[in-house]
């Protein structure tokens, strides 16, 4: 799943739509927001008569998605950002082969960047209460941190 979805939407004036065209597009929205969307509503004559003010707001936004968080960037290493990464493009459970052939270096090493994203609650096994533990998904609950 990517980490920003992006689109533009133009929403007619609500007063030209009818109660059911109305009503469908709140579902609509709501299907978006359950999705992972993020709506941003602006008026046309705010763009043109305030252009700088949604400037600065979008901005806002993007420096609240994107940028550096204390408790995101300073619990990571770069290895950990690396395992997360490649977890997040596959779209698949992760194995050690995976982050070996990334990481390049060996088993032992993998397992103990596992064990440290484990502790720290970003990864969790595939299996839970099995002796071994093969595959590892990332905690979908968690914000992804910048990559």
């Amino acid at each position: 799943m990517p980490l920003l979805k992006k689109s533009f939407f133009v929403y007619y004036h609500y007063d030209k739509l009818d109660r059911r065209q109305y009503s469908n597009q709140w579902v609509r929205h709501m299907h978006l927001v359950n999705d992972g969307w993020i709506i941003v509503r602006i008026s046309l004559d705010d763009i043109r008569e305030r252009p700088r003010l949604w400037q600065a707001l979008l901005q806002q936004l993007i420096g609240r998605l994107f940028g550096e968080h204390e408790s995101n960037a300073s619990q990571l290493s770069g290895q950990e950002r690396d395992i997360l990464r490649l977890a997040l493009r596959l779209e698949r459970p992760i194995k050690l082969a995976d982050v070996k052939e990334v990481l390049r270096c060996g088993y032992d090493t993998v397992r103990k960047y596992i064990r440290r994203l484990e502790e720290k609650k970003w990864l969790l096994p595939e299996v839970k209460g099995a002796a071994r533990i093969h595959t590892w998904i990332v905690d979908t609950t968690r914000r992804p941190p910048l990559l």
